[in-house]
C-alpha cells in the first residue's frame, strides 16, 4: 500500500509541478487537522456543540479540521484549549 501511495504522490507532484517540501508541509498540516477532528469525534461532540464550547463558529471548526494550514495558531489553540480541554505545546527547533 505504501508503494502505491508513493507512486500516486510522485505522479501528483509531477502533474502539478509541485516541490516535494511544499507537498510534505501541506500533508503534515492536513494530518494535523484530521487528528483534531478525530479527537473531537472521540469525545462525541458535534460541530454545533463544539462551537458553543470552543467559541469558534462551525465554519472555522471545519477550516481547522479540513484545512489546518489556513488557520491561525490562536484559532488552533482555542480549538484545542477551550474545545478539547487540552493544551497546545509548540516546539521550535
Amino acid at each position: 500500500m505504501r508503494e502505491k501511495w508513493n507512486v500516486l504522490k510522485d505522479q501528483f507532484l509531477t502533474e502539478l509541478n509541485l516541490d516535494q517540501s511544499m507537498f510534505d508541509h501541506e500533508y503534515e498540516t492536513f494530518k494535523f487537522g484530521l487528528k483534531l477532528k478525530q479527537l473531537r469525534q472521540k469525545k462525541n461532540i458535534s460541530k454545533s456543540e463544539f462551537s458553543k464550547i470552543s467559541g469558534l463558529n462551525k465554519q472555522k471548526i471545519t477550516q481547522v479540521e479540513d484545512f489546518g494550514f489556513l488557520s491561525k495558531i490562536s484559532e488552533v489553540n482555542q480549538y484545542i484549549g477551550k474545545g478539547l480541554k487540552m493544551s497546545l505545546n509548540l516546539n521550535i527547533k
